[in-house]
């Protein structure tokens, strides 16, 4: 969007000398919009000046190029163009004389363009930034060659301020030059003036009617007869100004329509009366399909969801979008309807995306304007129409049909609030000052401000607040407030003891070539009958999503069993592992939230399965893992001897930590009559809620033994029945110069005996304070040799 400084000193003063534009335009930028680049209109076009051409001829290596001698002024120049706008000799235009830069960034420099040098270009309008429009401006022979463009075009002396559209999109107040220069008055410290609306005294010559069979399309729309209308055109004034905001002026109506869109904001549009069948504007949906002509001769289709501007038998215009050709403002036109409505951004954007069709009135429709904006547009336009043209009056009444329900909008600003959401302390009658620079309407009582937002702030853009805290910064200046560190207190983060206690964990079994699994918190009413579940003591689900999913898992070994399974096929041995909870049908720790109930109990478990299709010792392998994590823990552990259903061969024993029996803490050999599983299976499960509760005991420095130990291994014949931790243990009481016990094997034959095994451990023997002698050792394995017959019936080997 292009705004004219020019434009906006008649409504605020701004300092000629003390504020340069690119100072004004930094302002602009800190506190409200981006404002790209800064134009000055009077320097942008050096260089470029009005050329004759002299003579064209084709271009002798290329089809769509020509060559042409231009007259300059001073000099006679060539340069070759294209096929864009069909030129001939005799035509005057502007040409730009290299070197020369372009208002648009284009640099033109002598350059040969195959094979023949160009001295210079011919310029489109667009590409001397004076309108959006790929097309030439072409003069009179009244405009002699070398005529500095601006001076022909008769350009005003003005700098142009190029706003970063994307920047004002919230703020449909913007879009017009008012509202910019309300901005500027607020930042500056000045008052603005707005341009002053004289009343419409009106006749009843021409009784025109307005329909809308849509109000939430159309929610106001005022429609004015004007006659007494001689088309000609604009004052001068008006030519500069829409020059410089890129409008190329047409005649008087139209231009008067554009300029007070680029004054307000608010869209305009002015219909011959001749072409409006009935004297009724009748605004209603298209019809599917419907075909409609637009001012640019563009046929176009439309669709339900397509708003148009109707008389009694046809559509005079896209609503919101672009004029019909079958109703614009034609030489002769000598009363005209003017149109000045409000329409919803949603039916304007989706019309205008899908016909690819962007028009300065979409551009701002689609933004929300205030419906109120639509009679202060109606109002300027008329005082604006009845100054230009002598002669013309109103000649109906106005038709002003509003559906729009605006309704004020008033925020409560706690002053404490602002302070520290800004961070510092804004005296209160600055504050005050600004907002109501802002047009805002503001009451204080006591530490509290009540806020009325003006009409044009109020269409989705400031609501809460917050906004409100903003309006306040940006004006003071965000740049203004002093940058300053929080004072925060930094406390050192708690450590979450099982947390850390689960990643030692995992990373402990994963090194010892364990892979982990994450299975479904759910079990199959199939699998609780396998593994021996009874139904009533399972938590049951009331919302379960499939039948597989009836229950929560009591235990996490059924699913390792069927990982494991799973895998079989592709490796011949299988370690998995799984810590996660489970969940057991007795109140738990964490309550319901309804009352004093509680969730069921949720304790985490640690299970670990190894199955191998070949290795015999798979119990021994799990009770090592347990052993070694329990060491690198820094727990104490013993087992106990346990046995149920899922036990085979008795080869199992319950864990316990720190001499201390916790509930369910298992290591065993999997009974495979339970689930046949194809390969031996021994498994550890574990209580990791309890297990993460036992006090860690800190490992302290032993000296170095002075005196050598003595190793001697034993092997004795006992019941099959009989525990290798039983065993252990009595070893161990024996004598206090036993520093160590290992098991070594276990086995059993016929020639043992019936109902006998073998267990082979070493013991070591060490005294602290000498060197042992072998004959003390002797005497200390008889004692244990004896020990062992008279509790266990063990005999030497």
């Amino acid at each position: 969007m292009k705004v004219s400084i020019n434009w906006l000193k008649k409504y605020v003063d701004i300092p000629n000398n003390s504020l340069k534009p690119n100072e004004l335009a930094l302002k602009l930028t800190l506190s409200t919009m981006e404002v790209e680049d800064v134009i000055d209109m009077s320097s942008a076009l050096k260089g470029v000046v009005i050329g004759k051409m002299v003579e064209i001829k084709k271009h002798p290596n290329a089809d769509k190029l020509h060559v042409a001698k231009v007259d300059v002024g001073n000099k006679m120049i060539q340069v070759i163009f294209g096929q864009v706008v069909k030129l001939k000799v005799g035509d005057m235009l502007p040409i730009a004389v290299a070197p020369v830069t372009l208002p648009t960034g284009t640099n033109i420099k002598k350059a040969k363009i195959r094979g023949i040098e160009s001295e210079g270009m011919c310029c489109l309008d667009s590409e001397l930034g004076i309108s959006e429009e790929d097309k030439v401006t072409f003069f009179t022979d009244k405009v002699k060659p070398g005529t500095p463009v601006a001076d022909a075009m008769n350009l005003p002396r003005d700098v142009i301020l190029d706003i970063e559209n994307k920047s004002i999109t919230h703020r449909p107040d913007l879009w017009g030059h008012i509202g910019m220069a309300r901005e500027v008055a607020a930042i500056l410290g000045k008052k603005l003036k707005e341009p002053k609306l004289l009343p419409v005294k009106t006749k009843k010559e021409l009784d025109l009617k307005v329909e809308i069979k849509d109000k939430n399309a159309c929610p106001r729309y005022i429609g004015i007869a004007i006659s007494g209308i001689k088309i000609a055109p604009s004052p001068v004034w008006m030519q500069k100004l829409l020059s410089s905001a890129g409008i190329r002026p047409i005649n008087n109506i139209v231009d008067i329509t554009n300029f007070v869109m680029l004054e307000f904001g608010q869209p305009m549009h002015a219909f011959d009366i001749r072409q409006i069948e009935g004297g009724k504007i009748i605004v209603k949906k298209a019809q599917s399909g419907q075909e409609f002509i637009t001012l640019d001769g563009q046929k176009r289709q439309l669709t339900s969801e397509d708003l148009l501007i109707n008389d009694t038998k046809r559509a005079v215009a896209l609503a919101g979008v672009m004029g019909g050709l079958n109703s614009e403002v034609k030489d002769d036109t000598k009363t005209i309807i003017l149109e000045s409505a409000n329409f919803s951004p949603v039916v304007i954007r989706k019309t205008s995306a899908r016909l690819n069709l962007r028009t300065e009135a979409s551009a701002r429709f689609e933004k929300s304007l205030d419906p109120n904006m639509a009679e202060k547009a109606a109002v300027r336009a008329v005082n604006l129409i009845l100054e230009i043209i002598p002669g013309a009056y109103v000649s109906s009444k106005i038709a002003d049909i509003n559906y729009s329900k605006s309704k004020k909008i008033k925020i409560k600003l706690d002053l404490d609030f602002l302070q520290k959401k800004i961070g510092e302390k804004i005296p209160d009658k600055k504050v005050i000052e600004i907002l109501k620079n802002l047009e805002f309407k503001v009451n204080k009582s006591k530490n509290f401000l009540s806020v009325e937002v003006p009409g044009f702030r109020a269409m989705r853009d400031v609501s809460i607040p917050e906004d409100l805290v903003e309006e306040v910064s940006r004006i003071y200046g965000f740049q203004n407030i002093k940058s300053s560190l929080p004072q925060i207190q930094i406390k050192k983060p708690e450590l979450d003891k099982e947390l850390a206690l689960e990643r030692t964990v995992k990373n402990f079994l994963v090194g010892a070539n364990f892979a982990e699994t994450y299975n479904y918190s759910f079990m199959t009413e199939k699998d609780a009958k396998i593994f021996g579940y009874n139904e009533k003591n399972l938590v049951e689900l009331k919302n379960y999503a499939a039948a597989d999913q009836r229950f929560l898992r009591p235990c996490l070994v059924p699913g390792l069993i069927k990982n494991a399974e799973h895998n079989l096929p592709y490796f011949d041995e299988i370690k998995l592992f799984e810590l996660g909870r489970v969940f057991k049908n007795e109140p738990g720790e964490y309550k319901t939230g309804k009352g004093d109930g509680f969730l069921p109990n949720q304790p985490k478990r640690l299970s670990g399965i190894i199955v191998s299709k070949n290795s015999k010792d798979l119990f021994f392998s799990a009770k090592g893992i347990v052993e070694s994590l329990a060491q690198y823990l820094n727990l104490n552990i013993s087992f106990k001897d346990n046995d149920y259903l899922w036990v085979k061969n008795r080869q199992g024993l319950e864990v316990v930590f720190n001499g201390k029996p916790l509930k369910h803490n298992y290591v065993y050999l999997f009974n495979r009559q339970v689930y046949d599983i194809k390969a031996e299976a021994a498994i550890f499960d574990l209580n990791f809620t309890q297990l993460a509760k036992l006090p860690v005991e800190q490992k302290k420095y032993s000296p170095i033994p002075q005196f050598p130990e003595i190793k001697r291994d034993l092997a004795v014949v006992t019941g099959e029945n009989i525990l290798w931790a039983d065993v252990k243990n009595e070893v161990a009481a024996a004598d206090p110069l036993i520093k160590g016990i290992e098991y070594l094997s276990v086995f059993s034959n016929a020639g043992l005996g019936m109902n006998k095994k073998s267990l082979a451990f070493s013991i070591i023997f060490r005294s602290d304070k000498r060197t042992l002698l072998s004959e003390e050792v002797d005497q200390i394995i008889k004692k244990i040799l004896k020990r062992l017959e008279e509790k266990f019936g063990a005999k030497l080997r």
